[in-house]
């Protein structure tokens, strides 16, 4: 994302990929941070950068644990210790 402040949602459309009704929708919808200046919705950048994160389910120190039914754990499905060799 740029440096700027706030972002229309025209900008965050591009940044995401997605129509401008669309983020239009999730502002509705509060699904992301917004403001209004007059008429206008604004979206802050710096919220908008948290607020990835947060739905990433990333946090400095690397996957977040998340809460299930059976409690909160870490995905073990990825062998972090194995390799894998390609044929030659």
């Amino acid at each position: 994302m740029s440096h700027t402040l706030l972002l229309t949602t025209k900008e965050v459309a591009r940044e995401f990929k997605v129509s401008e009704k669309t983020v239009s929708r999730m502002v509705e919808k509060g699904e992301i941070p917004s403001l209004r200046i007059g008429r206008t919705i604004r979206i802050p950048t710096e919220q908008l950068n948290d607020w990835i994160r947060e739905q990433s389910g990333y946090t400095s120190s690397g996957v977040e644990l998340v809460p299930s039914s059976q409690g909160e754990s870490t995905c073990n499905s990825i062998n972090v210790g194995g390799s894998t060799k390609l044929p030659t």
